[in-house]
């Protein structure tokens, strides 16, 4: 993460605080998504706090779901780039 500001600093303590995801798990999320979707820190915080309440919602724990897919960034990567790829099959037809 390269902006960090007292804002982001806040929503970062806040999603491990309150969904248990380790601090370097989520600036590793934020980065992954940085990467992907071009949004801002905030944005991504914002993202995170929604798949973490979704999660909580359906009984799974937050920071089961989040901790998992930080720690498979390989997996993650590989995925994203399949959904581009069939996304963009989709649009050619």
């Amino acid at each position: 993460i390269d902006k960090v500001t007292k804002s982001t600093l806040k929503g970062v303590v806040g999603l491990s605080a309150e969904f248990g995801i380790s601090g370097k798990n989520a600036a590793v999320l934020l980065k992954q998504m940085e990467g992907i979707n071009g949004a801002s820190l905030e944005t991504n915080i914002n993202l995170l706090e929604s798949a973490a309440s979704m999660a909580k919602a359906q009984g799974v724990a937050p920071a089961d779901v989040l901790n998992d897919v930080a720690e498979s960034t390989e997996m993650f990567a590989k995925m994203v780039v399949r959904m581009f790829f069939k996304l963009l099959s989709m649009l050619k037809n």
